[in-house]
């Protein structure tokens, strides 16, 4: 074999590793130059009563958050990929007349160590597909669905670059409780801050829907008559 045959051969060789080592690089996300800033939240639920034909359940996240170069933007939960199911609605306090927010937190000027005192309301919205377009792809997955929060403009504040909070949906698929890795982002400028959500969280399995459940059998039907009764709804 002549050495300029080799020299070829090693030639192409080389410039395959190189195109190699340029897509794996395009490919992995700079999560360091994104994330700043530590989130958290631990989540408890209560059910919420029987109504519309489901059974509903009320979540609610006490969110914390540290270590912002800026102010919060706003908060995302991300759900389990089945919460894009259409048999799997979620609400909000202020769709059903419970409050006219979804949301509280503390102000601007809060420090970790201050009496906690809300005065920054927010607003609920679910996104069932395609993530939240104002964080990169790589740490909003678009398979997930994405509860979003975001202050109400003409709150008594704005909200800080470090604060507590309190988020609430309602939606009918029971609970579960775990950990879920990276499940809260919060946009702050052109950073996001990541965490863990712990706790309840929707499992995204919808209950049986009662009315038709009522169609199975007399026994049955006389148990979720006998849970209407209970409930009051």
């Amino acid at each position: 074999m002549s050495s300029a045959s080799e020299l070829s051969r090693f030639r192409i060789v080389v410039a395959a590793v190189v195109a190699a080592l340029v897509c794996l690089s395009a490919s992995v996300p700079a999560r360091a130059d994104l994330i700043e800033g530590s989130i958290s939240a631990v989540g408890t639920v209560q059910s919420d009563g029987v109504w519309d034909g489901y059974e509903w359940y009320r979540y609610t996240y006490t969110v914390e958050w540290s270590g912002f170069s800026r102010a919060l933007s706003h908060l995302d939960l991300l759900q389990l990929p089945g919460c894009a199911n259409l048999d799997h609605l979620f609400l909000f306090p202020s769709d059903v007349g419970l409050a006219p927010f979804d949301g509280l937190s503390t102000g601007e000027e809060w420090e970790p160590g201050d009496p906690v005192v809300f005065s920054v309301a927010y607003q609920g919205s679910f996104l069932r597909t395609g993530g939240d377009p104002s964080i990169p792809s790589e740490l909003n997955p678009l398979a997930l669905p994405v509860i979003k929060y975001e202050a109400i403009p003409g709150s008594m504040d704005e909200p800080g670059k470090n604060g507590v909070g309190v988020f609430i949906f309602i939606c009918n698929v029971y609970p579960t409780y775990g950990t879920l890795t990276d499940f809260v982002l919060a946009k702050h400028n052109g950073n996001v801050a990541v965490g863990d959500l712990t706790g309840a969280y929707p499992s995204c399995t919808p209950t049986p829907e009662p009315m038709t459940a009522a169609l199975v059998g007399l026994g049955l039907g006389g148990l979720i008559v006998s849970r209407r009764r209970r409930t009051g709804r």
